[in-house]
């Protein structure tokens, strides 16, 4: 099993699982693996904040998803790093995607003009 399949299937535990606690696993799990997208990212942190806000839901779940939330470092800027990360996650084909679709800024550089 690759890592990309592994990423699928918790994504699709998070937004499909019929137990509160499956979603906030998986979002958990999503949000430590260290290189998700930051829609993926930004998806696990609302799965979380709607299960905190449910008043329908159990405590106890409510309580796991609020503890999630509040160990999360505060949303910040992409490093060089994690946009590394992210970039060696790609295949051939999403790479291919944005290359094609990038516009080279010309400015001060020769062998661009």
């Amino acid at each position: 099993m690759s890592r990309q399949a592994a990423i699928k299937t918790l994504v699709e535990m998070m937004r499909f699982a019929e137990e509160s606690r499956d979603k906030i696993a998986a979002a958990d799990k999503l949000l430590r693996s260290g290189n998700i997208s930051r829609e993926t990212q930004e998806e696990a942190i609302k799965v979380l904040e709607k299960i905190m806000g449910n008043e329908y839901a159990e405590d106890r779940d409510r309580v796991n998803a609020a503890d999630k939330l509040k160990d999360l470092a505060p949303m910040k800027p992409p490093t060089n790093r994690d946009i590394s990360r992210q970039l060696a996650a790609m295949t051939d084909a999403e790479l291919d995607t944005i290359i094609s679709g990038a516009e080279l800024d010309s400015d001060g550089d020769p062998l661009l003009e």
